[in-house]
């Protein structure tokens, strides 16, 4: 902010109130110039409103028309929190400079540090404003943006725009970046900066065929659950064939009695056929296992269970029930940083 750019705080546009008032909120100086508690800051946190407006300092130029100092040169930092009616509380921070000199505002929207994946888009949206002070330049505002450390590919990026959109695979997974916004209005200029942090992306698991009915055949083929269409959404050129970690849960709907008690864990191993690989995108499933494995439905029958398509009248050793399911999830993952997993789970299938 010059010292002819009025300060204005407006979070009306908060969401998650239900349609009613607030019924909380606080702003809170988190630090100033020296400690300094301004009387412009005091207007700020005595204020009961999700808006506040404090005047500007300056009328004019500020070495001859100055009508009274309300905020001291300097950073500042207030945090506003909201309280709704059902007790949900909410917290942002903003920051800002003031600064004795006529220059342009410059503004990126959102938090002074941003958690960004490299396996998508980051968009940042900048605002910038000229000076109101009498006497300031009256050339066209110029934006650019810069980043540091340069990242590869930069010269393709539109640095000269009052968005920044950053495709993905442009930032490097583990680094921090800084990013900052300038607007240049003729001699004068004013940057605001914000630091970006490059975490791994989780995988992206993806079954292939989702749930489905199957035959539980005598000497049944293997039914193979494929998760091979998985993949890294970070990976790139030569990283892009690293391959992926799998490991797989199963789970069959349990009930004591006929009350159903839900999907309990059932070791996968007995419903594979022997030595199948439970680590590998691909799960070979045995209808012998299922078949097997099916006795153990209902506490209160050993029968071979079936979820549909038993004869009529039934046989001996036999029981249906819809709620007879298996349930398969396989858990994907790729080496993070540090040395870390980072995993993601499908939706069961």
């Amino acid at each position: 902010l010059g010292p002819c750019n009025a300060l204005s705080l407006d979070a009306r546009g908060s969401l998650r109130s239900g349609g009613r008032d607030f019924l909380g909120i606080v702003w809170e100086l988190l630090s100033s110039p020296s400690g300094v508690r301004a009387p412009a800051i005091e207007v700020v946190v005595n204020s009961s409103s999700p808006y506040v407006y404090v005047a500007a300092s300056c009328s004019g130029t500020p070495e001859a028309q100055c009508s009274g100092v309300t905020l001291p040169q300097g950073d500042f930092a207030l945090r506003l929190t909201l309280r709704n009616w059902v007790g949900g509380v909410a917290k942002t921070t903003v920051h800002f400079s003031k600064t004795a000199a006529a220059v342009p505002v410059a503004i990126i929207s959102g938090r002074a540090s941003v958690s960004a994946r490299s396996g998508k888009e980051l968009v940042l949206e900048g605002i910038m404003a000229p000076s109101n002070c009498l006497g300031a330049s009256t050339n066209a505002l110029a934006p650019r943006w810069t980043i540091a450390p340069s990242p590869a590919g930069i010269g393709a990026l539109n640095l000269r725009q009052q968005s920044l959109v950053v495709p993905k695979h442009t930032f490097v997974t583990g680094t921090t970046y800084t990013v900052s916004f300038t607007v240049t209005q003729g001699a004068a200029s004013s940057t605001r900066s914000v630091t970006i942090d490059v975490s791994p992306s989780p995988p992206i698991p993806l079954l292939a065929g989702g749930s489905r009915l199957i035959s539980l055949i005598e000497n049944g083929s293997p039914l193979a659950l494929d998760a091979s269409p998985s993949y890294d959404p970070d990976a790139t050129g030569a990283a892009a064939n690293t391959p992926l970690r799998f490991a797989w849960y199963c789970e069959f709907n349990y009930k004591a009695g006929e009350a159903l008690v839900g999907f309990q864990p059932t070791p996968c191993a007995l419903l594979t056929p022997p030595g199948a690989a439970l680590d590998e995108a691909i799960l070979s499933i045995s209808p012998d296992g299922m078949r097997a494995q099916s006795r153990n439905f209902s506490s209160a029958s050993t029968d071979r269970t079936f979820t549909q398509g038993c004869p009529t009248p039934p046989e001996a050793g036999i029981r249906c029930d819809p709620d007879a399911l298996f349930r398969f999830t396989v858990f994907v993952c790729t080496q993070g940083l540090p040395d870390a997993l980072a995993c993601s789970a499908s939706n069961p299938g």
